[in-house]
């Protein structure tokens, strides 16, 4: 059964894909929610929301350039963490791989168990 520590798929190797999926997707909320909070303001949907038509004063505050400034201020800090989750995951992933082949080069044994278990 997969994940059951077998040897061909042990507990950690399940942790590990968890962990590398759950970093994706917050990549990916990052730089989905920083593209729409960047653009959004300034396009017609910003001005045919539904709430902002129902509220006279709501109106007045979301058309003002400030406003829409703020929120495409708070896109580009989403932006801005999105780049830099994808480049830290990128430099652990070359890192990673570096030391792998260095160490094969070596003809180290890089498993945790002596040679006799």
């Amino acid at each position: 059964m997969p994940g059951s520590g077998s040897p061909e798929c042990p507990v950690r190797c399940w942790e590990d894909e968890i962990q590398r999926l759950g970093r994706v997707l917050l990549i990916v909320y990052f730089l989905e929610t920083g593209l729409v909070l960047l653009v959004a303001p300034w396009s017609t949907f910003w001005e045919r929301n539904w709430l902002v038509e129902i509220s006279p004063l709501l109106d007045g505050v979301m058309r003002r350039a400030a406003v829409r400034g703020a929120v495409s201020g708070v896109g580009v800090v989403n932006l801005c963490a999105g780049v830099w989750e994808l480049a830290v995951s990128l430099l652990a992933l070359v890192r990673r791989v570096g030391v792998r082949q260095q160490d094969g080069m070596r003809g180290e044994d890089t498993s945790p168990w002596p040679e006799g278990r």
